[in-house]
C-alpha cells in the first residue's frame, strides 16, 4: 500500500513538472515571437524537432526611408512615425506605448519639415546623452533614452 502511494505521488510530481515545463516553453515562445528572438521547442527523447532561430522580418525597401523609432534596449522593435504628432509613454492613448514610462513621457511632432521632441517627463528624456529641457530637433541617428529604453530616431 505504501509503495502505491509513493508511486502515485512520484507520478503526480512528474506530471506537474512536465506541465510546468510545457507552459513555460509556450510563454517563452510567445514572448520571443513578439520580439523576434529565439524560438524554442520542448522536446522529449523520441522527438526529432530541432529548435530554430526565428527569422527577423525586414521591412520592404520603401519602408526604410520612412521616419521611424528603432528600439534596441530592452526590447527590439521598429515603430514607424505615421502622424504629425506621436505621443510616447505608457498611456493607452500613446502611439508608442512603452511599459514603465510615465503615462505621457514625450511627444515627437513634425513642424516645418523637422521632427521636434518635447519631454513631458520632467527631465527624464535624454537625446545624445543630454537631458531634454525644451523643444529639441531630432536628426537621423540621434539616440534617445527614456527610462530603460534606448531608441534611435531614423529619418
Amino acid at each position: 500500500m505504501i509503495l502505491l502511494i509513493i508511486v502515485g505521488v512520484t507520478l503526480a510530481q512528474a506530471c506537474f513538472s512536465g506541465l510546468v515545463t510545457v507552459l513555460a516553453g509556450l510563454v517563452f515562445n510567445l514572448l520571443t515571437l513578439m520580439s523576434g528572438g529565439l524560438q524554442i521547442t520542448v522536446l522529449d527523447e523520441s522527438s526529432s524537432v530541432v529548435p530554430q532561430i526565428a527569422e527577423p522580418v525586414s521591412p520592404p525597401p520603401s519602408a526604410t526611408h520612412r521616419p521611424r523609432l528603432e528600439i534596441s534596449e530592452p526590447i527590439r522593435r521598429v515603430i514607424f512615425i505615421e502622424q504629425d504628432v506621436t505621443l510616447l509613454g505608457s498611456d493607452l492613448a500613446c502611439q508608442v506605448r512603452l511599459d514603465g514610462l510615465p503615462p505621457r513621457q514625450a511627444q515627437i511632432s513634425l513642424e516645418d519639415g523637422r521632427y521636434i521632441l518635447r519631454d513631458f517627463g520632467q527631465g527624464q528624456t535624454m537625446v545624445q546623452n543630454q537631458i531634454v529641457r525644451g523643444p529639441h530637433m531630432l536628426k537621423d541617428g540621434f539616440v534617445l533614452r527614456m527610462g530603460v529604453y534606448t531608441i534611435s530616431f531614423r529619418q
